[in-house]
């Protein structure tokens, strides 16, 4: 649907937040207003209201989006692996995998691809992937830093001795195993997380350099920034007053002052100061009049704005949840204040990108898109309930969208990324058998009238969920061992959990071998303890009636959609244990 006035396929943006639940957002009903730059693109553009994730969790998430294809045909790791597999944080892009990924799709159509940010899809790097990518003076030391430490596994090798060591090789085996031509400081998964390293203006920053080299080269650019806000751990009074970093994410060392460009430090202490005012102004950041770290702090509960300013309520995520004096209600509403801060953090550092395009006159004939990987950590993230797999999804294009701003209700989900990218870019996937489907009709004026629905599944823990015509089966299939007896919550047949909001700290422990991964709705899914749940989420979009018993022919019907989607995906040999 490229213009025929344009020379050339449009630039496209590809901004992926971590952990953004889409109701902190304006185009989603909050009224806040701290996310001035993410509201002027739903704002000018097109706001999905049906946009869903295959997984909610980060890594399969990220594997659909990147690839376009679902995360059971990923090289999966871990201890349960035969179908259908557990759907966690093992989903690996690797080298032994010959995957068409949406940088190559983009790279084919004359696009230089950058990647900059949080990954998440690449297994712990080993001395033997390190090798051969990293030549040179720096070979042994990448050698050494993989050899000493396993991304995912005790202290990151981002904050080791040879992190900057390190990250040639992260940067490197990226490159090899998902397409982009150029990559820049990588979070490989959460590990620099742990140093409390959120550095999204430098993660901005690198994002322009990118754009800088496409401008250099008179070549379009695609650009992944992914920057890890809104994950955990989160304090931003803390965070915020912290100084800057132009460095590989958690490391102790700044890199040499050759790569740091003059003024950057600077420019990025002004910014996180305004973001600063802006939270005190906005009442969510109390204190701190002579900027001081130690004064400032998240303002006290009674002070706090009211819960319905800072997020809108959703049928699956409605007002009771958050007004009240339980623990839990209090702890939510905390939480809400937490990511709001944090996403207008994440906002801010967007700033600098978006004056760029504008300045040079490239922000007309750039695609940009704003989504999340999930919902929320504290509502939603692991599940796939509404509030688990419903993702903002946002869209700007000047020159190439008819009428705007306008709101899309058809269901779209992060495949359709990957087709409708490729069409944009004149890119035939002819044969390539992608699950997805290009939503570009959808840029059209007027809008076009909705495509048949297909199946849409999702995958998550050991459940795998189908969403069609308005409605939704969920079943739950545990292998055999984990099987042996129905228990509920309290003992997942027959494995003991622990209590509600612990940790199982592993991605083999008996809270990621239940129905889902965490914990985070089973006080307030009605049948969450039950293998097989039907939702008619036309009638019940809040999912609290569930109706398999009452429609056993609709369950037989999308069991069997599930059934094929396992063999296809995972093997024509699938085993499927009935729920």
């Amino acid at each position: 649907i490229k213009p025929p006035a344009m020379a050339r396929p449009p630039h496209v943006l590809l901004i992926v937040a971590d952990d953004l639940p889409r109701n902190v957002l304006k185009s989603y009903g909050a009224s806040h207003g701290l996310t001035p730059n993410l509201d002027a693109i739903g704002g000018a553009g097109l706001t999905f209201e049906r946009a869903y994730t295959t997984a909610p969790l980060c890594t399969p998430s990220r594997y659909a989006l990147l690839t376009g294809r679902y995360a059971s045909t990923a090289s999966l790791g871990g201890r349960y692996t035969k179908p259908p597999a557990q759907i966690a944080f093992q989903a690996y892009l690797s080298r032994k995998q010959n995957v068409s990924t949406l940088a190559a799709v983009m790279r084919r159509g004359g696009y230089l691809a950058g990647f900059v940010g949080k990954y998440h899809i690449g297994r712990a790097l080993q001395p033997a992937e390190c090798l051969p990518l990293v030549s040179g003076p720096n070979a042994s030391l990448a050698l050494a830093a993989a050899s000493s430490t396993e991304v995912g596994g005790g202290r990151s090798p981002v904050c080791a001795p040879t992190a900057d060591h390190w990250q040639a090789c992260a940067r490197a085996a990226l490159k090899k195993h998902s397409g982009f031509e150029f990559v820049a400081d990588v979070y490989f998964g959460n590990d620099a997380l742990t140093a409390w390293a959120h550095e999204p203006e430098w993660m901005a920053h690198e994002a322009l350099r990118m754009v800088r080299r496409a401008r250099e080269r008179r070549r379009p650019f695609f650009v992944v920034l992914a920057p890890t806000l809104t994950h955990a751990p989160l304090e931003p009074h803390h965070q915020l007053l912290a100084p800057p970093r132009a460095a590989p994410p958690g490391c102790d060392d700044p890199p040499p002052p050759t790569a740091v460009p003059s003024g950057f430090a600077a420019a990025a202490r002004r910014l996180r100061l305004e973001v600063v005012r802006r939270l005190r102004t906005g009442g969510l950041l109390c204190g701190g009049d002579d900027g001081s770290a130690k004064e400032l702090q998240q303002c006290a509960e009674d002070s706090l704005p009211e819960v319905g300013t800072l997020l809108a309520f959703e049928p699956w995520l409605p007002a009771e949840w958050f007004r009240g004096g339980s623990s839990v209600q209090r702890n939510f509403r905390r939480h809400v204040a937490t990511t709001v801060s944090a996403a207008a953090w994440l906002d801010a550092t967007l700033q600098p990108v978006l004056d760029e395009l504008k300045e040079k006159g490239e922000l007309e004939s750039t695609v940009t898109i704003f989504t999340a990987d999930h919902g929320a950590f504290f509502a939603g993230k692991g599940h796939p309930y509404e509030a688990g797999i419903r993702v903002p999804l946002l869209l700007r294009w000047p020159r190439g969208l008819g009428d705007a701003p306008r709101n899309v209700y058809e269901r779209v989900s992060h495949l359709d990324v990957l087709p409708t990218l490729a069409e944009l870019a004149g890119v035939s996937l002819d044969g390539a058998g992608f699950p997805g489907r290009s939503f570009a009709r959808l840029l059209r004026a007027p809008q076009p009238a909705a495509a048949a629905e297909a199946p849409l599944f999702v995958e998550v823990g050991f459940s795998r969920t189908v969403v069609v015509d308005g409605w939704k089966l969920i079943l739950v299939l545990p292998p055999p061992e984990l099987a042996t007896a129905a228990g509920g919550c309290a003992s997942f047949h027959g494995q003991p959990l622990p209590p509600p909001n612990a940790s199982s700290g592993s991605t083999d422990g008996p809270r990621l071998h239940a129905k889902f991964v965490y914990d985070g709705l089973d006080r307030h899914g009605a049948h969450y303890c039950e293998p097989v749940q039907l939702y008619d989420t036309a009638r019940d979009p809040a999912e609290q009636t569930n109706v398999a018993e009452h429609h056993p022919e609709r369950v037989a019907t999308l069991r069997a959609m599930i059934e094929r989607h396992i063999a296809e995906t995972e093997g024509s040999k699938a085993q499927h244990p009935k729920a």
